[in-house]
């Protein structure tokens, strides 16, 4: 990206980070054409939080302890951002998004080390106007590094109902990784 594109986000950000204090509100996107009609998509946000958080949890790591496996205490802090909004047809729109800053843990059989690399989270939800159509998707990635091996995981959920409410995308894949 070339530096006026890097400005041109910056400023966006900033805009949007620094606004009134209502958490609603109503965004004007420019008009747009959708089937051969001129559409204004307006939007009204219910919901938008940043914060940063810490947390705590047990995780398997089934390539600790020599390959036995342990529970690992994980303890980090992670930047939560949670949207909700209604669309301009009456549709509800949820996203989250958790992104670890740092996290790690000690393995609560051999006492070892682990160091979190990268991990994120993302959710995002959409239920049309009248309950239906309903569409959601999850993802997160995670990688836990501790002494002679490294532990990666990967999850990912994709579900969707049409408008009669009937099932037709369902798509599950979890990814574990063990080096």
């Amino acid at each position: 990206m070339n530096k006026l594109m890097y400005l041109t986000i910056l400023l966006l950000v900033l805009i949007f980070t620094t606004g009134c204090g209502d958490n609603t509100s109503i965004l004007e996107s420019p008009s747009s054409e959708q089937n051969g009609e001129n559409v204004l998509a307006k939007r009204i946000i219910l919901n938008q939080i940043e914060e940063n958080v810490p947390f705590a949890g047990t995780r398997f790591i089934p390539c600790a302890n020599g390959g036995a496996g342990e529970d690992v205490t994980i303890t980090g802090t992670a930047k939560l951002t949670v949207v909700e909004f209604l669309d301009g047809n009456g549709g509800y729109h949820y996203r989250l998004s958790f992104q670890t800053l740092e996290y790690g843990g000690v393995g609560q059989t051999t006492g070892d080390v682990y160091q979190g690399v990268g991990g994120k989270e993302r959710q995002n939800l959409y239920v049309g106007p009248t309950g239906l159509p309903v569409s959601t998707n999850f993802t997160a990635n995670y990688n836990y590094h501790g002494p002679n091996n490294n532990f990666r995981e990967k999850f990912h959920v994709n579900l969707v109902y049409n408008t009669n409410g009937e099932l037709t995308a369902n798509f599950y894949s979890l990814e574990i990784d063990c080096n």
